[in-house]
């Protein structure tokens, strides 16, 4: 870790509106992965709602640890989970964070972004940013969570993608950079607001919101089960970590997405 970030932390308490998440923050100009640095920190007894973002990451990773590209002009964060010890949700928080990437976004910039099942934030079907959960146990019981979210922000997607067009960037969507300082704080107020449902047992309102803003319902799929591919076409979010699936011949399956090793959308 070094240098200095050039995101400016008076800006964020400017505009920061959670009760906890992101009060404590710790900004990095570079390191291997904010999920490496949240880890320590949360080992070390850092409370939930830490936040750690860092300008660049070296070795940063989504989910299932696939290497993600993170450029300058990103936003690469990781936020510190404490839910109970019983919780037994931790596979709904990728969905639940894609929902707030998604509002915070859309509320912030004025844009129609959607969540696709199971951890990203699209825009015209191009992934914008991903999410990715990281639980840690002792025991039986769950000491502690990681909530890992890449935005692609203020650079062009040419740099994560060359000719390949299943990406995009907020600055190829705008044409300008956007407010980091503002969209980071807009993220962390709506996952804090998402989490609390979930924490409160009130998944049907979590749920509804996913639903509202969901555009996977409908698309034609490919999922990768270990050895089995499973194809058809993905009916509904039947939980916050389960979709159901249609195949031709008029069966359906309901998939976990903890069980669901990797997603492909298939053109219709």
């Amino acid at each position: 870790m070094k240098g200095v970030s050039l995101l400016d932390n008076r800006k964020i308490d400017r505009c920061l509106r959670t009760r906890q998440f992101g009060r404590l923050r710790l900004l990095l100009d570079a390191c291997t992965s904010t999920n490496d640095v949240a880890r320590d920190l949360a080992l070390a007894g850092a409370p939930e709602g830490y936040a750690i973002v860092s300008e660049t990451q070296t070795e940063g990773r989504g989910r299932f640890g696939r290497a993600w590209l993170s450029p300058r002009g990103g936003i690469w964060l990781t936020a510190i989970l404490r839910p109970p010890t019983l919780f037994s949700s931790l596979l709904s928080i990728p969905l639940i964070g894609a929902l707030a990437v998604a509002r915070g976004v859309n509320s912030t910039l004025g844009i129609r972004t959607k969540v696709r099942w199971p951890n990203d934030v699209v825009l015209d079907h191009r992934k914008l940013a991903g999410v990715s959960a990281e639980g840690m146990s002792r025991g039986n019981s769950l000491d502690f969570a990681l909530l890992g979210i890449g935005v692609n922000a203020n650079f062009s997607s040419s740099l994560l993608t060359g000719f390949n067009k299943s990406c995009t960037s907020l600055l190829d969507v705008i044409g300008r950079p956007v407010n980091r300082e503002l969209l980071i704080c807009s993220i962390l107020l709506e996952f804090e607001q998402s989490y609390g449902l979930v924490l409160s047992g009130n998944t049907t309102r979590a749920l509804d919101l996913l639903r509202e803003h969901d555009c996977s319902a409908g698309s034609k799929v490919r999922v990768f089960l270990g050895d089995v591919q499973l194809v058809g076409t993905l009916t509904d979010l039947v939980s916050l970590t389960e979709v159901r699936i249609a195949r031709k011949d008029c069966s359906s399956t309901v998939v976990d997405s903890g069980s669901a090793d990797s997603v492909e959308y298939l053109a219709d």
